[in-house]
């Protein structure tokens, strides 16, 4: 893990400060498609009644998927290609990029 973290330190990218992280997590999760898709979706799901399930499954479980994979990207100092054929060979196509 030291041999292949020190080849990336030079090319790693850190945040300036913290708003910039809460930014760029949150495009991550607000997409184009998404903005564009979702008006539909919760008119055939049931109206308002469908955000409440939605904003369950936000919450609970996209934000602390994408927080986790960027505390373990910070961690390690690698990009998640890297990060994933490191962790588990098997996991290497699940990177959110």
């Amino acid at each position: 893990m030291q041999r292949i973290r020190q080849q990336y330190v030079q090319t790693t990218f850190r945040f300036a400060n913290r708003t910039d992280h809460i930014f760029i997590t949150l495009s991550l999760i607000v997409t184009v498609g998404n903005m564009l898709r979702f008006p539909i979706i919760c008119s055939e799901n049931g109206g308002i009644l469908f955000l409440i399930p939605y904003a369950l499954c936000l919450i609970f479980i996209t934000i602390p998927i994408i927080y986790l994979e960027n505390a373990i990207g910070q961690y390690s100092s690698l990009p998640p290609i890297q990060l994933f054929q490191y962790l588990c060979p098997a996991l290497e196509g699940i990177q959110s990029d």
